[in-house]
């Protein structure tokens, strides 16, 4: 991609986007997220890299564009240079933008060209909506290297799509598709007024439920409109943070505590929707137990270890004729 700005001048009267983009060590693809903003065709904007406490050379990268780009990127850190978390980060470039409109790209995605038009299109021909969103691009083949190719796959939202959708009705759609239909957050475009309102991200959320967290708060309060495009690639790798929750097993006990969080909220709202309730019921008895089920289902692998250790020992220490003896009267008792 190239790294000059499009000279196209600004429409007069058009809103200001503040892009939001966090990033903790992302120097191998920080790069072309960054470019993918400023090939935008829509050129008011500005874009505020937040570094989560970066080790790698990823701050170095992003003070380069903010030189390039004077007025045009900022950057932002936390105080001491912290690592924060993603809820902090974003909450951080909220707090610091100027624009009407509030965009998120991860570090590791890419937008195409028309993104911002597109979005901003959306809101001006219809003026009641505050959320814009569409599908995301599950991006596979951008590693050429990959052992096991995969397909690239366009996210279903399970809803019609190039409709509106009033609140409350998003969030029983998010919650009965098990985060499905959730989009990730580099393809939305927020009102940043509806953003403060709703106080943006909760920040002792550091796992994969960051963004649903969100989406939970603004699937009560907004209007959302929801577009049959895909604006954005979402790349898929063995380092990102749900790639490593699933790997280590915790996506249960995550999401669990996603549930616990979203009662304590809709009873503090004083939610009475039926179907926010039902669905939500629903949802939470699929885990309420399950942290119970973990402890019996490793209790049993834990046996078996134990039961196949014992069967070793016992064939390398007893004599064979009492060894099969005892296998015999082992399936007797079976």
């Amino acid at each position: 991609m190239g790294t000059t700005l499009k000279c196209e001048q600004d429409m007069l009267g058009s809103p200001l986007v503040s892009v939001v983009c966090n990033f903790l060590n992302g120097e191998e693809f920080l790069q072309e997220a960054i470019e993918s903003v400023i090939c935008q065709t829509y050129s008011h904007w500005e874009l505020l890299l937040v570094d989560d406490g970066s080790t790698d050379a990823s701050t170095a990268l992003a003070m380069g564009y903010v030189t390039r780009f004077p007025g045009k990127i900022r950057y932002l850190e936390h105080l001491n240079h912290q690592n924060r978390g993603a809820s902090a980060s974003r909450n951080l470039g909220m707090r610091e933008s100027k624009g009407q409109y509030v965009a998120f790209l991860d570090a590791d995605d890419v937008w195409v060209p028309q993104k911002l038009a597109e979005q901003v299109a959306i809101f001006q021909s219809h003026p009641g909506v505050n959320f814009v969103y569409g599908p995301g691009q599950w991006w596979y083949s951008w590693d050429h290297q990959s052992q096991i190719p995969q397909s690239d796959v366009i996210q279903d939202l399970h809803c019609s799509l190039n409709s509106i959708i009033p609140s409350p009705q998003l969030l029983p759609l998010y919650l009965h598709h098990n985060g499905a239909a959730v989009p990730p957050p580099s393809g939305i475009l927020v009102d940043r007024g509806i953003l403060q309102q709703v106080g943006g991200f909760e920040e002792s959320f550091r796992s994969i439920y960051d963004d649903q967290v969100l989406y939970a708060k603004l699937g009560l309060h907004v209007t959302a409109f929801v577009s049959g495009k895909c604006w954005f690639r979402y790349r898929q790798h063995d380092k990102q943070r749900c790639s490593l929750t699933v790997q280590s097993g915790e996506h249960h006990a995550v999401r669990r505590e996603y549930l616990l969080w979203l009662e304590r909220y809709l009873k503090r709202c004083n939610v009475l929707d039926k179907e926010v309730w039902v669905v939500f019921h629903q949802e939470f008895q699929r885990y309420q137990y399950w942290h119970i089920k973990l402890v019996r289902r490793r209790t049993i692998q834990l046996k078996n270890v134990i039961i196949g250790i014992g069967k070793d020992l016992a064939q390398r220490v007893l004599p064979s004729p009492v060894y099969h003896w005892l296998q015999a009267s082992h399936r007797r008792v079976k």
